[in-house]
């Protein structure tokens, strides 16, 4: 009885969201680091770029933080990596990562706003295949679910260890999937044109192999009868509908949803984010799609405890 009294060390543990989401921190820091992110080129074609075509309540904070960006670029830029790598070093440690805890929810969330400029969510175009909603708000919100708790006898803070993830979790994925869905089922203009340019662009910026891939399935889009290319839009609708509902029901169709989420999320990755435009030479971080794995694998986790609650209460009725 007593091993399903705790989380299997296969699942991720709470502890291992904390470590997992400072790697990401880290990565995010030396993707920064790199020398062209120290011109005007990342003001210009990265921030500024994210407010183009947005609203004026999002245009107008991404284009002011532009503008200021691009006079010290420098000395922003150093800003920037020093702060990434602070809050990803902490996470890595016992002593700091309450605090790295906290810095990652207040810097992603500004992060999603004056840099992302919201994941495009109010620009029309936005979906789940090309980076929405956006990794800022998705560091916020696993920053959160990271949380370290109160050791109540020793009254500090304390590692994780071996707790689970919080099962809001399950309704943060659910959310993610199910507006995936009506992102991509909503959109008025026109989808499989639009999929077909995503892929073309990204071809121009990837490895061989891959560029090979994506002109391929560009050039198929684009030959393609219109309602035969809605059709795959629609499918992919549908099937995000399908593991944002799913997932809610606890035991096996939380997990089949949870590792069709994961490979989803992962092609998206790979065709719709272009790996999140690594090979580019400007892209900031690795994209939304890593982070919506690790969701998944927080999600995933929480079956587990509802396994071994039930496991304890069916022993507690069997006994004399």
């Amino acid at each position: 009885m007593r091993l399903t009294d705790r989380t299997p060390r296969q699942q991720l543990t709470q502890h291992g969201l904390q470590v997992s989401l400072g790697a990401f921190w880290l990565v995010e820091a030396a993707l920064q680091a790199r020398p062209v992110m120290f011109t005007r080129a990342f003001s210009a074609s990265v921030i500024s770029a994210d407010g183009d075509r947005q609203p004026t309540f999002v245009a107008g904070p991404v284009h002011t933080v532009a503008r200021w960006v691009g006079l010290h670029p420098g000395a922003w830029n150093t800003a920037f990596v020093a702060i990434d790598a602070l809050i990803g070093a902490g996470l890595l440690t016992r002593q700091f990562a309450r605090p790295a805890a906290a810095v990652s929810v207040g810097w992603g969330l500004l992060v999603w706003w004056l840099v992302e400029g919201l994941g495009g969510l109010f620009g029309g175009g936005a979906n789940l295949l090309t980076g929405a909603p956006g990794a800022g708000l998705l560091f916020a919100v696993l920053a959160l679910a990271a949380w370290p708790p109160l050791d109540r006898l020793r009254g500090r803070w304390s590692a994780p260890t071996d707790r689970t993830p919080p099962r809001w979790l399950v309704w943060v994925w659910a959310v993610i999937w199910l507006g995936g869905a009506i992102l991509q089922y909503s959109r008025d203009e026109r989808p499989p044109a639009d999929l077909a340019a995503t892929l073309s662009g990204n071809a121009a910026n990837s490895p061989h192999w891959l560029a090979r891939i994506e002109l391929h399935l560009a050039n198929w889009l684009g030959r393609t009868h219109s309602a035969s290319a809605s059709a795959v839009i629609v499918t992919i609708a549908i099937a995000e509908a399908v593991i944002g509902l799913a997932a809610v029901r606890p035991g096996l169709s939380r997990t089949i949803a949870c590792w069709a989420g994961i490979v989803l999320a992962l092609a998206f990755w790979l065709f719709g984010q272009g790996l999140g435009a690594l090979f580019e030479g400007l892209s900031t971080d690795l994209q939304t799609a890593p982070l919506v794995v690790l969701t998944g694998l927080a999600a995933l986790a929480t079956n587990e405890v509802r396994r071994g609650r039930t496991s304890r209460g069916l022993a507690g009725r069997r006994r004399p």
